[in-house]
């Protein structure tokens, strides 16, 4: 009866978040067999009220009646809209459903999402031709050169599993297993033979634990990483294989053991916690001083920075300060920690900061949610208006991609594909982190083999996939891998999800990565999807959406000299292609003649090209 889809250039023209000034095109179509008396556009600013617009009668198509408008917004900001449909006797109102299609109501709507960025906006290209590889540097490789503090437990097994234990009810994070930046040197390499050409870092700086999120000095490397040495070689190294390194930014808090706090007094400066006349006693927010203080989700090794004091925050964005100097050390850019609950004013900052040391360095955030309408502390966020964010790691699509591969609940990932492709701008869209698996989650095939999500911390660490699993793990993770590789975005490995490592959430997540593993079936198969990543189409190119029914799901990949195709069966019936005109570029699926049988569990890539 009535059609519109905000997802199809027939309707909305151009697709997607919009450039300030740019002109927008609506059509919305009504079957004939009704009397339509007049449509009306209505849209308002987030917050704001709402305008009506009148919609012209422009033409036909197969039996339903065009009605459309042309508008152009010159302030930026997140709109919603509907529409309005009179007809004699009644008006419907035509918003969207779950798949972010028009979904017909006679009183209250869903609206659509607008999103008007700054029409200055521009990602860095190289970017969006990565393939990145994420390294939890003490876990991934250890060189001969390790440096071991004595105030530490130092796993000699490489095999042993990481501490989980609670002391006094608290997770130390203090055993660390030797793995360092010349490690990761070491292993350039391999990395080169797997396609990658950006390695994503967690943090390096010099803290206590095991994972550096509780920083002890943002301008210096940890000394059990290398120290600096170690990290000017790897830029080095990296520059001559064409490898970028993106560091973790981690400005939402400090360790409680570092110089800026030095809770312990194991720094000669004078911290924040020692005395009210330290020059950082500003940078922190104290409730009591100096017992109670503002920490990360109350975790008092982790105190908050007050991003308020213009002498932190100059610390960290002005010139000669935390982000400048590694800027032009040779750093690509950063990632930032918690984004969410930096204040949009810091990290505007932070974007400054990283585009005024090099204009082409990258700000990506970490965002699990719809990072284009995120609420946080009250506050919608302005992360992709285009004074913020390059891009985020995809979340959203991680679970869609997991939901799909697990259950074949194809539209779930066609809604989450829809949402994003309509809400995000697509410069930054080309420069989401599609991931699978990063220290925060359990490791992916863990994830896609089980369902066992109750088990104990003990259980946990004994807990190893079974035969039969595995296997169906293994089958799983192509699939779900090959959506990460294809999909609009950026892929991202977490070390060793590549070689089948299992593991639940923090610390079983971060075992160490078992080299003898190398030449396995994944890992091989990895190594497939780095060379077809490095096909054209998949560099910022066009998306569409194909079929997406009963636990099938194909998409095309496109530019203006090719078309390539993707399709996959996590359902349970199969499906049969006719591919008469194209080179198959992989598939594990039966060709007869030109036919090919899908059957669940198998995929194809196929190109062909584009028409013109």
């Amino acid at each position: 009866m009535i059609r519109y889809n905000p997802n199809d250039e027939n309707y909305k023209f151009p697709k997607g978040a919009v450039r300030q000034g740019e002109t927008i095109k609506f059509n919305i179509e009504v079957s004939r067999e009704t009397f339509v008396t007049k449509v009306d556009f209505v849209l308002s600013y987030d917050g704001e009220y709402a305008v009506k617009y009148k919609m012209d009668w422009t033409g036909l198509r197969c039996g339903h009646d065009i009605f459309s408008i042309e508008i152009k917004l010159d302030r930026i900001g997140l709109c919603w809209y509907y529409f309005e449909v009179a007809f004699t006797n009644n008006v419907l109102r035509v918003g969207k459903n779950f798949l972010n299609k028009a979904e017909i109501c006679e009183n209250e709507v869903t609206e659509f999402q607008l999103t008007i960025f700054d029409k200055n906006l521009k990602t860095p290209d190289w970017f969006k031709k990565g393939l990145m590889y994420q390294i939890f540097v003490d876990r991934f490789y250890k060189s001969q050169d390790t440096f071991i503090r004595e105030d530490i437990i130092f796993h000699e097994n490489w095999n042993d599993e990481p501490n989980y234990k609670s002391v006094d009810g608290k997770i130390l994070n203090n055993d660390f297993f030797g793995g360092n930046l010349f490690g990761v040197i070491e292993k350039l390499d391999y990395l080169k033979s797997l396609g990658v050409n950006i390695i994503y870092l967690n943090p390096v700086f010099e803290a206590a634990s095991n994972h550096k999120y509780d920083t002890g000095n943002y301008m210096s490397v940890d000394k059990m990483f290398g120290g600096d040495e170690a990290l000017f070689n790897l830029i080095s190294e990296c520059k001559k294989r064409k490898i970028k390194i993106i560091l973790d930014g981690v400005f939402n808090h400090t360790g409680d053991d570092s110089i800026y706090f030095n809770k312990y007094g194991r720094y000669k400066e004078l911290g924040a916690y020692q005395s009210k006349d330290s020059k950082y006693r500003d940078w922190f927010n104290f409730i009591d001083y100096p017992r109670l203080y503002h920490s990360w989700w109350g975790i008092e090794t982790l105190p908050e920075t007050n991003k308020n004091n213009e002498e932190f925050t100059g610390f960290i964005t002005g010139k000669d300060g935390v982000i400048d100097y590694w800027i032009k050390k040779g750093i690509a850019g950063f990632r930032l920690d918690v984004v969410d609950e930096l204040p949009d004013f810091f990290v505007e900052k932070i974007r400054e900061a990283i585009k005024k040391a090099d204009k082409n360095s990258i700000l990506i955030g970490e965002v699990w949610e719809d990072a284009s309408n995120k609420i946080s502390y009250h506050m919608r966020r302005k992360y992709f208006l285009g004074f913020e964010l390059d891009g985020v790691m995809n979340y959203p699509l991680k679970k869609a991609i997991i939901e799909f591969t697990k259950n074949g609940n194809n539209q779930f990932l066609s809604s989450t594909l829809n949402v994003l492709v309509d809400h995000y701008p697509k410069d930054v869209l080309d420069c989401c982190m599609n991931i699978l698996g990063t220290h925060d989650t359990v490791r992916i095939i863990t994830a896609l083999a089980t369902n066992q999500n109750l088990l104990t911390k003990d259980e946990k660490a004994r807990f190893y996939l079974e035969e039969k699993e595995y296997d169906n793990g293994k089958k799983m993770l192509k699939i779900a891998s090959l959506l990460k590789f294809t999909l609009p975005g950026v892929p991202c490995i977490y070390y060793g999800d590549e070689i089948e490592t299992e593991g639940y959430e923090d610390p079983f997540n971060r075992k160490t990565f078992k080299w003898h593993k190398l030449g396995c079936e994944i890992n091989l198969w990895y190594k497939g999807l780095g060379a077809l990543r490095k096909n054209k189409v998949f560099f910022g190119g066009g998306y569409s959406e194909v079929y997406s029914e009963d636990g099938i799901f194909i998409f095309k990949r496109f530019n203006q000299n090719k078309e390539v195709y993707i399709g996959v069966n996590c359902g349970k019936s199969q499906i049969e292609l006719e591919i008469s005109v194209a080179k198959v570029l992989l598939t594990n699926a039966e060709k007869v003649e030109a036919f090919y049988y899908l059957k669940p569990m198998e995929y194809i890539v196929f190109e062909k090209k584009a028409d013109k």
